[in-house]
């Protein structure tokens, strides 16, 4: 099989175009699924976080509108408190029903805890808030400082654990993020490497295929202009080079022809007669 210059030139660039192709498409992999990760983490624990601290806010805004319920002097202020609190309460349906919808099926129960912990500690509110209203004062006190206490400590450690959560998920997705630019990182310097190394070697097949060649050409070359015909020259490849040995071959092998001619013709010998190669051929002619 024939294997050129020009063929060897076409795997030489091809390898190197493939390595680098290799190269972008693991790049755009690589980014696609770090994209992924990074609209997986917008779309879930970021929002849920997002979520749960303004579901948190709405807890301690309750807690405070009820501490300075017990604190307020007329009935028409408790009432203005209770009217902030009933802005908090809509609210909280709204966030926590965005937030439980995109909470997966294993934080489902937390959602439920919590929501049982808001719960109770509505209805105590709603009870501290009636007896304000009837101007019992102490009683309101009491209940809020002891059952109230509780409800808003367990709704406060409910959605924290929700928080906590969402943390520990969105570092998960970080990490997974981190990973996978490592892994491009990682592998366009390892095809980087790749690259520079198989340029530098097929750089050096092509140098020695031609060089070799053309050494064995310039030997043979420099024994015909010092008059040395017995020299003679065997390609090892199949390309262009061999051409080119063959041809100074053939030069050769016609110069020995003519040579022995004349050698026959200084001997005495005027019979034979020289067969010329070509109408070009001046020695032959002469």
């Amino acid at each position: 099989m024939r294997f050129t210059l020009k063929a060897k030139m076409v795997v030489a660039f091809g390898a190197i175009i493939a390595l680098l192709a290799l190269s972008a498409a693991e790049s755009l992999s690589s980014a696609s699924t770090a994209n992924r990760e990074f609209d997986t983490a917008i779309e879930g624990p970021v929002a849920r976080l997002r979520l749960a601290q303004q579901l948190q806010v709405r807890v301690v805004n309750v807690a405070a509108a009820e501490r300075e319920m017990l604190t307020a002097p007329t009935r028409q202020e408790v009432a203005a408190l209770e009217q902030r609190v009933a802005k908090d309460r809509q609210g909280f349906e709204a966030d926590f029903a965005r937030a439980k919808a995109l909470a997966g099926t294993d934080a489902q129960g937390r959602w439920s805890e919590f929501r049982a912990a808001w719960d109770g500690m509505l209805r105590n509110h709603e009870a501290v808030a009636n007896l304000l209203m009837e101007g019992h004062r102490a009683q309101a006190a009491a209940l809020s400082s002891g059952e109230g206490r509780r409800n808003i400590d367990a709704a406060e450690a409910a959605v924290s654990a929700l928080r906590s959560l969402d943390e520990a998920e969105l570092d998960a997705t970080t990490k997974r993020t981190e990973a996978a630019f490592a892994r491009t990182r990682m592998i366009l310097a390892g095809v980087g490497l790749v690259s520079v190394l198989a340029a530098v070697g097929l750089a050096l097949w092509l140098s020695l295929s031609v060089t070799r060649g053309l050494s064995k050409v310039s030997t043979l070359i420099r024994a015909v202009s010092i008059g040395d015909l017995n020299q003679k020259v065997t390609a090892t490849s199949n390309d262009e080079i061999r051409d080119l040995i063959d041809s100074v071959d053939a030069m050769t092998a016609t110069l020995r022809d003519a040579a022995a001619l004349a050698d026959q013709i200084a001997d005495g010998d005027l019979t034979v007669e020289p067969k010329p190669l070509s109408d070009k051929d001046t020695l032959g002619l002469a």
